[in-house]
């Protein structure tokens, strides 16, 4: 092992970051924002509520919490998303999305916690060319627990190839602040359920529509 870890070099994490979304978004002001344009709505401490500028102005919005991962040297690593799925599954109220690097082993998944809770192993769902993410759906119970905790611990595998092709991992922990969770998650709910009802009003209308015109 030591052998094979010897040969070993790392690829820059933080080189790979700059691949991730991290495109900087506005703060909302009173300055006219185009529709589809997205933006920071709120902050409740370590979280932000960034939305879509919606194509009405009376209109809900699509939103979501946000935080940035950094390492420990603060450079960039990875996304923390917590959203509510627009169909979710049985018994599921939110899902958490985790962008990674590109250059990310992936075999392994990664790894989240809770303070000192146990870790739970996490899969890739897929690579784009802005990173590679993973979801992870939540319960009633799974967000409690988010709101009764103090950190959130993530641990991904940085790619790393040897001289002769062999391909490991090196661990690079992270940790997601939950300070600021519980506000961030209310405020997210209260804008999903009005977003939610105008979709539904959207697509009674277009089957009526619809219906309309086949008769």
């Amino acid at each position: 092992m030591r052998k094979f870890m010897h040969l070993l070099r790392p690829i820059a994490l933080t080189a790979a970051a700059a691949t991730l979304p991290f495109t900087a978004i506005a703060q909302d002001t009173a300055t006219e924002r185009e529709p589809g344009e997205p933006y920071v709505a709120e902050v409740f401490s370590d979280w932000e509520l960034r939305c879509i500028t919606a194509a009405e102005a009376d209109q809900p919005e699509r939103c979501e919490m946000f935080q940035l991962l950094l390492d420990d040297q603060d450079n960039p690593v990875a996304v923390f998303r917590v959203s509510v799925p627009m169909v979710p599954a049985e018994d599921q109220v939110a899902e958490i999305s985790i962008v990674t690097p590109l250059e990310t082993l992936l075999a392994p998944g990664l790894r989240l916690r809770i303070d000192d809770g146990e870790a739970a192993g996490i899969r890739y769902t897929l690579c784009e060319p802005t990173g590679c993410l993973a979801r992870v759906p939540l319960s009633n119970d799974n967000v409690e627990a988010f709101k009764a905790g103090g950190d959130a611990f993530l641990e991904i595998l940085a790619l790393v190839r040897g001289d002769l092709g062999e391909i490991g991992g090196i661990p690079i922990q992270l940790t997601a602040s939950l300070r600021g969770f519980t506000a961030a998650y209310d405020a997210l709910q209260e804008s999903h359920v009005a977003f939610a009802e105008l979709v539904a009003q959207l697509q009674a209308e277009a089957a009526a529509a619809s219906e309309g015109a086949t008769e």
